[in-house]
Formats: C-alpha cells, structure tokens, sequence
C-alpha cells in the first residue's frame, strides 16, 4: 500500500510526477511478487491540523482514540480498507473500511497500535494520552 503525495508539500509537485513514480514503484513490487496498490494524495495543504512529529502522533493516537481531524481520519480509515483487502482479510476495499471503523470503534486499532510499540521495543510505558507525546517529543 503506497500513498504517494501530490502538490505543494510534497515532493511530486504535479499530478502527472506523482502517477509516474507510483508506477514505477507498483511494477518494482510486482517483480518482487508482491501485491501494491498506490493512492495519489493531496500534499496541497497540511494533513490533520497539527505539525511537528509529536503533534502528529497526538493526533494519529486521537484518531485511534475515535476523534482526531476528518482529513486525517479518512485517510487512515482508506489506506487501512486497502491494507486489509490486499492482505486478504476482507473481500473488497468496502468491506476493509467497515472492518477499519469497526476496529477504530471498539478499540482493537488502539490495541494493535499498543502491540506494535511493544513488539519494536519502543517505550512501553507510552500511555494513549496524547497529552504523552508532547511531554516526551516537545517541538
């Protein structure tokens, strides 16, 4: 799952950029035998409505949290529908954004996040606060 960006804040400033390096990058996976799918997203403007790595991951934990910024949320809530039918865990993209939201919801995508953390070694003691991550990243 690819999520190549377009526009001003991204490194493919125009459409047609972002198209050929998606591309490229999907026909690098095929040869490797993998399954990719690329989304062509908007860079124009910020994302979420915080900037700086751990504004951002307040607002990635608010997401998992069941709030957090719309643009964000529906990005996440996408990109996770593609990652669950490629994966094979649903039958089409529709069905992977039900079973995101769902997991959203009650918890399990907090849980998984909290798993991930754990597995890499990273600190155990972050709490989902997000309050937590501007005390342990400040800008």
């Amino acid at each position: 799952m690819l999520d190549v960006k377009v526009g001003s804040g991204a490194f493919m400033k125009s459409e047609k950029e972002a198209v050929n390096l998606a591309q490229v990058m999907i026909e690098t996976g095929v040869r490797m035998g993998k399954k990719v799918v690329a989304l062509i997203t908007d860079m124009d403007q910020p994302l979420g409505r915080a900037a700086g790595h751990a504004n951002e991951v307040t607002e990635c934990i608010e997401v998992l949290n069941g709030s957090g910024p719309p643009d964000l949320r529906e990005l996440s809530v996408e990109l996770s529908a593609w990652m669950f039918y490629l994966g094979e865990r649903t039958k089409n993209v529709e069905e992977g954004r039900r079973l995101a939201e769902t997991m959203i919801t009650s918890g399990q995508a907090k849980e998984k996040f909290k798993q991930g953390i754990r597995l890499q070694a990273v600190m155990t003691a972050l709490s989902m606060n997000p309050s937590d991550c501007r005390r342990l990243a400040p800008n």
